[in-house]
């Protein structure tokens, strides 16, 4: 759906850097996420998008935009930029494609560093909801029994945020003999932390061995 005849096209600020990405359908409803930082591998990027749009996710962000937003006396509102530092671009646009049905240019698969970087954005934002149909063809192909594949560690977090209990369970009942989760969530083997980064609170302690 196209921008409506003469009305303004919505741009960021000049003053703030970045790239810009448009989705907005209505430039009169229209809000500024921006995501990342000036020194992350993407810099950062301003997504254009509808404010409707994005209120409608969950409730998580409808709190965000709301606490971000004032109404002038003709009713009117109004939401300053919405900042998301810690946020991943790609994850975002991912999100983003999804809100406004641009099924065409989702990926046919994702990594397994990718699906624990859309993990995450799911445990921020609560939008699980929002990816059910695609989530099928994404974890199939690393969805195997028994042990996981070496560097594929980090699928208990994959599985924790995803709602797979078997695989969770599976998982945690093969690295719980082997390994331990430290104060900080860090994956540990009798050799010192391993490098393999962020599992769910408590992850081993949940093995069904421990039961």
């Amino acid at each position: 759906m196209p921008f409506a005849k003469h009305a303004k096209r919505p741009t960021a600020s000049a003053s703030s850097p970045g790239q810009e990405e448009y989705m907005c359908l209505d430039p009169e409803d229209f809000l500024v996420l921006i995501v990342s930082r000036e020194d992350s591998p993407t810099g950062l990027v301003h997504f254009i998008v509808d404010r409707s749009h994005v209120v409608a996710l969950s409730q998580t962000w409808r709190e965000i935009v709301e606490r971000r937003s004032s109404r002038n006396w003709l009713g009117s509102i109004t939401t300053t930029p919405i900042v998301l530092p810690d946020d991943d671009v790609d994850i975002i646009r991912l999100i983003m494609w999804i809100v406004y049905r641009q099924f065409h240019k989702l990926p046919e698969g994702l990594t397994v560093d990718e699906l624990v970087r859309l993990g995450k954005a799911v445990g921020r934002y609560n939008v699980r909801h929002i990816l059910i149909p695609h989530l099928s063809k994404w974890l199939s192909r690393y969805r195997r029994p028994g042990k996981c594949k070496p560097g594929h560690e980090e699928w208990l977090y994959v599985a924790f945020q995803f709602g797979l209990e078997k695989d969770y369970m599976d998982l945690a009942d093969h690295l719980v003999l082997s390994c331990q989760i430290n104060e900080e969530n860090r994956l540990l083997n009798e050799r010192g932390p391993i490098p393999w980064g962020t599992f769910p609170p408590l992850a081993l302690g949940q093995s069904s061995r421990l039961l």
